[in-house]
């Protein structure tokens, strides 16, 4: 079943071009209330998750697979350790500002990733895994052979 704005082609036409061209959903309404009609913006917003398409421009900036804060932070430090960023100029700061952002994110990064690989180990640590709490007794001595372990069988009630 389509929806109520896909029923009607000439609508459907006229709120596909405002969504083109980035108008909001209220103002979408509000020229269909000026020619006449009455559309929700619900409606609009429906139509617009289930059905329409944002076109793409041949144009528009790809994204990159590059880390910027990595960038950022090389290229600052690259210009102070060449001498070309004097860290005292007043027109600087806001470069090295941004470049010590940019360190900081990283390490919050760093810091995250860190903590996330302490919970792993411990879980698999609690979990019995290789070397962990409740892993069972090594059981050979690495020969192709099994150990035998040798004793007295003792019934426990």
């Amino acid at each position: 079943m389509r929806c109520l704005i896909c029923n009607n082609d000439s609508l459907r036409a006229y709120v596909n071009a405002g969504l083109d061209k980035g108008l909001s959903n209220v103002g979408i309404s509000a020229g269909v209330f000026a020619i006449g009609g009455k559309l929700d913006t619900d409606v609009i917003a429906r139509h617009k998750k289930a059905h329409w398409t944002r076109p793409v421009s041949p144009d528009a900036p790809r994204p990159t697979k590059r880390d910027l804060a990595l960038t950022l932070r090389d290229k600052v430090a690259e210009g102070v350790d060449q001498g070309t960023l004097d860290v005292f100029d007043p027109e600087v700061q806001p470069v090295l500002k941004t470049g010590l952002q940019a360190e900081a994110l990283l390490d919050k990064r760093a810091a995250r990733s860190d903590g996330q690989k302490a919970a792993i180990q411990i879980a698999v640590l609690l979990a019995g895994g290789p070397g962990g709490l409740y892993a069972p007794p090594e059981l050979t001595d690495g020969s192709e052979e099994d150990d035998v372990i040798e004793g007295h069988a003792v019934e426990v009630e």
